[in-house]
């Protein structure tokens, strides 16, 4: 499969291979998700706690479809429909009028600057915190009970923005986690919560590799801060005591 792939990503592209190799880097991009195997080395050598090795995936996926955007785009409704819709604004509109996006803002307020993960005095606070709060729809969303949830109708959305969300993330951010900042850590433990808590059966393929992250960043993080990861440590302890 994958020597074909490559083959056919050098050759000439089409709308129908456009399509078609959308699809397969798709698949592949879920197998990776799947292959405990492949996710345990990083950059430089370091431990891969969040997804740098799924990123050139996310990144080929894309531009994939940033090809047909700007070539096909104007001309296929179907393709429009899909490349236009944006899952997140639902899931905000839902969470409008409620106390939740504005307590969890405050949490991960102070989770970006805390002083027991990270030196106030970085610069990076703005970093963590533009990726925190891309979180905060669907982190309120796992605060509903689980009839809310279903009844609300937007779990696929939920599933989209999860599976999207390391590519959407700011590349200060990514180069952050890459280096293991602890504090932008923290963030991509909630990340991992989150799979597990709200979409973990939606996108089962997404469930062991969470499990993995969330499981090697607490150790990782250790007992610090109880303020910033207790939640964190709650859900796991909830999903696999």
């Amino acid at each position: 499969m994958i020597p074909g792939f490559s083959k056919a990503l050098s050759d000439s592209m089409t709308k129908d291979s456009a399509y078609i190799l959308g699809a397969c880097s798709l698949l592949i991009l879920q197998y990776s998700w799947a292959c405990l195997e492949v996710m345990d080395s990083g950059p430089n050598g370091r431990s891969d706690l969040g997804f740098s090795s799924l990123l050139p995936l996310y990144s080929g996926m894309k531009q994939l479809g940033l090809t047909l955007w700007i070539t096909y785009e104007p001309y296929d409704p179907y393709l429009h429909s899909i490349m236009a819709y944006r899952p997140i604004q639902k899931i905000t509109h839902y969470f409008e009028n409620t106390t939740m996006p504005l307590e969890l803002e405050s949490f991960f307020t102070h989770c970006c600057n805390c002083t027991k993960w990270c030196n106030t005095a970085d610069g990076n606070f703005s970093i963590r915190m533009d990726a925190a709060r891309s979180l905060i729809p669907l982190l309120s969303a796992f605060k509903l009970s689980h009839i809310e949830l279903e009844s609300s109708g937007f779990m696929p959305d939920i599933s989209r923005c999860l599976f999207i969300w390391p590519l959407l993330t700011p590349i200060g951010f990514k180069q952050l986690v890459g280096k293991n900042d602890e504090a932008s850590m923290v963030i991509v433990l909630y990340y991992y919560a989150a799979v597990l808590g709200v979409a973990s059966w939606e996108f089962w393929w997404m469930r062991e590799r969470s499990a993995h992250m969330s499981r090697s960043i607490l150790i990782r993080l250790g007992d610090k801060c109880k303020e910033c990861i207790g939640w964190a440590r709650e859900i796991c302890d909830v999903k696999y005591s």
